[in-house]
């Protein structure tokens, strides 16, 4: 059981190598830029005191207040390049959706007749002899190994 669900992890991570390299790659840019956003602002702020300690615009309380400010902004950039991938896969199933959405149905559902099948062709009952399935993930569990039902 451990071989068989290492073995679809294998030829998963195997198809979405590429994928998961550009994922690192984004998310390593954006955590490199945010940390450099925050060097950059603690030496922007320790400047501007520095040559202006009395200036009331320097001061701990507003300097803090708009470091705050560029610190979350930098949060929420790389929060957002990390749900990156799935605005494609969003994409692809809105598209699906849309088309089955605009697809004509064949069945008119405001015709005044119905039209039912001939009610010769059915005897009504329904027969399943000796039925055996398993699912091709869980070769080795059945499902079903020699059902017999009958429904009448």
């Amino acid at each position: 059981m451990i071989d068989q669900f290492s073995g679809i992890n294998v030829r998963h991570a195997a198809t979405e190598n590429k994928a998961s390299l550009l994922y690192a790659l984004s998310l390593g840019i954006s955590i490199g830029l945010q940390n450099g956003l925050f060097s950059l602002l603690y030496l922007a702020t320790a400047e501007l005191y520095a040559r202006w300690p009395e200036y009331e615009y320097t001061g701990n309380e507003r300097t803090f207040i708009c470091m705050f400010v560029y610190m979350f902004g930098a949060f929420t950039a790389a929060n957002a390049s990390a749900l990156g991938p799935d605005i494609g896969k969003a994409k692809k199933a809105a598209v699906k959706i849309f088309s089955i959405i605009e697809r004509p149905t064949k069945i008119d559902a405001l015709a005044k007749t119905k039209t039912n099948p001939p009610t010769e062709l059915f005897n009504g009952t329904i027969e399943f002899r000796n039925v055996w399935f398993r699912y091709p993930t869980r070769l080795e569990k059945w499902v079903f190994k020699g059902l017999n039902l009958k429904i009448e």
